[in-house]
């Protein structure tokens, strides 16, 4: 089962490993007085669907905030923080998200922006087993069948 964590997870380690500039990625709320550049990652919500018997449909979204650094004015450059948001969208290209060895489905938009932050958003989309309990029902042991020919 793939957990909103292990997700959460993976989203900083790419962002660690492709983005060396952020100096912090946090996925609580920012603290007072944080560090800029940084990248903030919040779970939204999460649907579950039924797909099969033992079979979901899930769907996590997530907002992903970056704050940029500003100026005396609590104001950061909109050419320089709109290319921060297009670098953290580009993170997403290849359409899916390594989350413990498996691909997760994801689709990535832009979120709008305030004078210091600028938001992408997140959708995962992927089928999870129900219940990971092994099925303990009794297998059926054996079938016999008579059959007739008549001549």
């Amino acid at each position: 089962m793939t957990t909103q964590l292990a997700v959460m997870d993976a989203v900083q380690v790419l962002a660690a490993k492709a983005l060396p500039e952020l100096k912090r990625i946090y996925t609580d709320l920012v603290p007072t007085d944080f560090l800029r550049p940084c990248l903030l990652v919040q779970p939204v919500t999460t649907t579950r669907e039924d797909a099969a018997q033992n079979l979901e449909r899930v769907t996590d979204y997530y907002t992903l905030t970056v704050f940029d650094e500003t100026d005396d004015y609590s104001n950061s450059d909109t050419r320089r923080l709109l290319e921060w948001q297009q670098r953290v969208m580009d993170l997403f290209r290849p359409g899916y998200l390594e989350v413990d060895g498996r691909a997760l489905s994801v689709k990535a938009s832009t979120g709008g922006r305030d004078w210091d932050k600028a938001y992408v958003d997140l959708q995962f989309s992927y089928h999870d087993l129900r219940d990971e309990t092994p099925d303990t029902t009794p297998k059926m042991g054996s079938v016999e069948t008579n059959m007739n020919l008549k001549g």
